[in-house]
């Protein structure tokens, strides 16, 4: 099994800690359902995520089950997963300065150009999130394929 943590919208994995934790094992469906849930720009606090997860389940969307792993992800911060999940792997460096790679805000998800500090930002990309930014009408200029640098961990 592997572990993870929510922070910032993001999964950290961990190792398995004894205590009182719990964590509710999420199967690949719903933690790309998490992901994007994470990802609504009009999400700021965990209200606002169940909110939508509730209403993904009153119109149908969800099952029981489903419903209920998601609220205890959120919940807790905290879900386990049979298989690893793909690792936050490349920078995306648009301009050739040290300000010039590409951030997103994590309250409004909007793009701009600055460091890879992290901070309340995502600076870090797997490869899929890489491919749905090539499809983005926003991001057209961006050769893609020749300004990723990876992410040294």
């Amino acid at each position: 099994m592997y572990y993870y943590k929510i922070m910032m919208r993001e999964f950290k994995s961990v190792e398995y800690a004894n205590g009182n934790y719990k964590y509710v094992v999420l199967n690949s469906n719903e933690i790309e359902l998490l992901r994007t849930i994470l990802n609504n720009p009009k999400c700021r606090y965990k209200t606002d995520f169940l909110k939508v997860i509730t209403n993904k389940y009153t119109r149908g969307e969800l099952d029981n089950y489903e419903c209920l792993h998601l609220y205890t992800a959120i919940l807790e911060q905290r879900f386990m997963a049979n298989t690893e999940l793909e690792r936050y792997k490349y920078y995306v460096h648009v301009l050739p300065t040290a300000q010039g790679y590409l951030n997103f805000r994590l309250d409004d998800m909007q793009p701009f150009l600055d460091d890879t500090t992290e901070g309340w930002y995502k600076t870090k990309f797997t490869e899929t999130e890489i491919e749905e930014l090539k499809q983005d009408p926003r991001f057209k200029g961006i050769d893609f394929d020749n300004c990723l640098e990876e992410v040294k961990e």
